[in-house]
């Protein structure tokens, strides 16, 4: 006849299985915190860097284009443009804001839902959000003169452009992280790859800047200006007063008048002749034209595109084929990368000030193309050490004339 365990070996053995079930869960922790150290630290190194450090760029102005006797055949006029910050073009901003006034509003049954009910009480006010924002794009587009449908259009190429774009970084990154790994003679396995994923989908600076959505008269860029400091009451949708701590007089969220919205100087390309009158006498003309017993005054003609063929004209934003181009250029004329490239307190490589950012406008053709780079310009850049207060300032260099 067996034996019963007695209560001290019981005691033994369940104590073993408690000691090997918290072993495993160290392990398990320890195999965590390697990955992490391995694969994550230098991306949250240098996420942290990156957060030390303040720039701005300052803006540079594109050289003119003269003839011999020097008259004026083009030059930059100051000008301004409109443009919305990615977030709510691409609706993040709705989304995020109304998740956090659900929150706010309902912060007493907030720890006890679900995700599955938050995300249902967030979608409650959700339509509060894309209505503001719709409503603001209207303003806009009377603003700049365009129907609802010419707006959606531009609103969709901005968005489908940044996809595209976040699409191929990521690709590249994760190509690169992956390679790092093999070099270093690590093993990528499924963990391994999902942090790396995870650090190739951060988001790229197209994400987080405005773009442009049209231009501006004076007029109408100092009437968005004085908007742009405006702000409006949201009132909460119908909620349990019973869920909320909150009075019913502070659950309305204030937001910005015009949310993302930002006017800002840029540069129009003008072209003093491109139009210009020319008047004939009608008897250099064909004689069918001119002859007649009746005197006739002389002909006047208007001729638009004077000489477009050989000055050119300015692209609204630069193509994959304009920044490979202008690689070449940096590394095939040593002197001009050493102009334009600058060390600056947040990088370590140097950074091209005449590199092509989004929106920059871009030569195509004729006298334009064939000088871009010098006629370009390099922008100047204002960059602060946030937590020992060191300042760079490099000046801008304007464009030369041509």
């Amino acid at each position: 006849m067996a034996h019963s365990p007695t209560p001290r070996a019981l005691f033994r053995r369940r104590l073993m299985l408690l000691m090997a079930a918290f072993a495993l869960a160290g392990m398990a922790m320890a195999a965590q915190l390697v990955r992490l150290g391995v694969v994550g630290a230098e991306a949250s190194l240098a996420e942290a860097e990156r957060k030390l450090y303040r720039q701005r760029s300052i803006p540079t102005v594109r050289g003119r284009i003269l003839d011999r006797k020097g008259r004026i055949l083009a030059q930059n006029r100051p000008s301004y443009e409109v443009a919305i910050n990615y977030e709510v073009l691409s609706g993040t901003w709705a989304a995020k804001k109304a998740r956090r006034h659900a929150r706010r509003v309902h912060a007493k049954a907030w720890p006890l839902l679900t995700a599955d009910q938050r995300d249902e009480v967030a979608a409650r006010f959700l339509p509060l959000y894309q209505q503001h924002v719709a409503a603001m794009e209207h303003r806009l587009g009377l603003t700049l003169g365009i129907d609802a449908q010419t707006y959606a259009e531009r609103k969709t190429t901005i968005i489908d452009r940044v996809e595209r774009t976040v699409t191929s970084v990521t690709d590249r990154r994760l190509k690169r992280y992956e390679k790092e790994q093999l070099e270093q003679g690590r093993t990528i396995t499924p963990e391994v790859r999902a942090l790396l994923e995870e650090r190739a989908a951060q988001p790229i600076a197209a994400q987080r800047e405005p773009h442009v959505v049209g231009d501006l008269t004076d007029e109408t860029a100092f009437a968005l200006i004085r908007l742009q400091d405006s702000f409006v009451p949201l009132h909460a949708p119908g909620f349990d007063q019973t869920a909320t701590d909150q009075p019913p007089d502070a659950t309305d969220e204030v937001v910005p008048l015009l949310p993302g919205l930002v006017v800002r100087r840029s540069e129009e390309r003008q072209y003093p002749y491109d139009r210009v009158k020319v008047t004939l006498p009608r008897d250099s003309l064909p004689t069918p034209l001119w002859e007649d017993e009746t005197p006739l005054p002389p002909l006047t003609l208007e001729i638009e595109g004077v000489a477009a063929h050989i000055l050119g004209w300015m692209g609204s934003r630069p193509l994959k084929s304009d920044t490979d181009r202008r690689a070449a250029q940096l590394e095939a004329d040593p002197e001009f990368a050493q102009r334009a490239m600058v060390n600056t307190l947040d990088r370590k490589a140097p950074l091209d000030r005449g590199r092509y950012l989004d929106g920059d406008p871009v030569a195509r053709a004729g006298v334009e193309w064939s000088q871009e780079a010098r006629l370009r310009g390099l922008r100047g850049l204002r960059t602060e050490r946030l937590d020992t207060g060191e300042r760079q300032r490099i000046d801008p260099q304007r464009g030369e004339d041509i």
